[in-house]
């Protein structure tokens, strides 16, 4: 096995654990007693999302292998990232962090779902996905989120160096999602040179469209259930920002080195570099569109990881969870 394969390995198992710590045990329980919420961030997640990737690889007529990744993308989970956009938002953390973990457990049966359906069944995609090995990987993600939420539910005392054995976990799940994206990104553009120099025009619009198409179906669809515009954007953002450090991380462990697997990563990888641009600009729109709301209920939202990282000054500071 490669060392970059083992390394890979390694960094979701270290995500995993990361974004298990940021979930308390009565955030669920508080979700589960009012569940319209999570419920419709869970139908736009995995109702919505697949279904745009597929009409958007539909309506371009992207090749069979580029809308395969294009559909993983949408099949995805939230990216936790969405918790630190939502924190700079004004949004409902609590809401945002608890909406993350959720769809990351349901991604076990969910993705392989979703990709059945929309790439092989729907759009007919020829190339030999491998079952197994994409089981494996979302394993490697989820049983070390369910072991982290474990440990952030028993060590209530334990601490090192000041700081609670979680908190510890969840910086270094922290670092290491945001660098694996990072050489992620970096070495796949520069191994698949053909994504700039051969991925037509239409991969880029699809891609390009994906983000912000989610988060307008999440904010419409809270509203049309009577959430509030501080919870519909929080939905919205969870539900446009899509894990593509899982989408990644899946094509390279599962799929063969070589041109089918070079071809379905164009997907994953072009909307990683929108989804830095998008993320910006959603995240001032909806500042805006929250309005005062956010300051009044900015301290009050964060999980009490994110308040002490604050410096108690509801300034945005760099937050445990910025990481995809």
């Amino acid at each position: 096995m490669e060392a970059f394969t083992i390394l890979l390995a390694l960094m979701l198992v270290l995500v995993g654990l990361g974004l298990g710590t940021t979930m308390q045990v009565n955030q669920l329980k508080t979700a589960m007693r009012q569940p319209k919420a999570l419920v419709i961030g869970m139908v736009c997640q995995y109702g919505l999302m697949p279904v745009f990737a597929y009409a958007l690889c539909s309506a371009f007529n992207l090749d069979k292998g580029t809308a395969l990744g294009v559909i993983l993308v949408g099949s995805c989970p939230g990216g936790s990232t969405s918790n630190l956009f939502t924190y700079w938002s004004g949004g409902n953390v609590a809401l945002s962090v608890t909406m993350s973990a959720a769809s990351t457990l349901a991604a076990f049966a969910m993705m392989p779902l979703c990709i059945y359906v929309y790439a092989q069944q729907a759009y007919g995609t020829d190339a030999d996905i491998p079952w197994a090995q994409l089981f494996i990987s979302l394993m490697l993600c989820i049983v070390p989120c369910c072991l982290g939420v474990f440990l952030r539910h028993k060590n209530t005392e334990r601490r090192y160096r000041g700081k609670f054995v979680w908190e510890w976990v969840e910086k270094l799940g922290s670092a290491a999602g945001g660098i694996f994206l990072l050489v992620a990104v970096i070495i796949g553009c520069a191994d698949n040179e053909a994504l700039f120099n051969d991925a037509s025009a239409s991969l880029w619009t699809v891609t390009g469209l994906m983000e912000p198409l989610g988060a307008l179906a999440g904010f419409a669809a809270a509203a049309a259930v009577g959430l509030s515009r501080r919870d519909g954007c929080t939905v919205a953002l969870e539900t446009g920002v899509q894990n593509s450090t899982l989408a990644i991380a899946i094509v390279e462990l599962s799929f063969r080195k070589g041109s089918e697997r070079d071809v379905v990563m164009r997907g994953p990888l072009a909307y990683s570099l929108f989804y830095l641009v998008h993320s910006v600009w959603l995240v001032l729109l909806f500042r805006r569109v929250i309005g005062p709301a956010a300051e009044e209920t900015e301290g009050k939202a964060l999980p009490d990881s994110v308040k002490k990282i604050a410096g108690g000054t509801g300034k945005p500071a760099v937050d445990p969870r910025s990481r995809v």
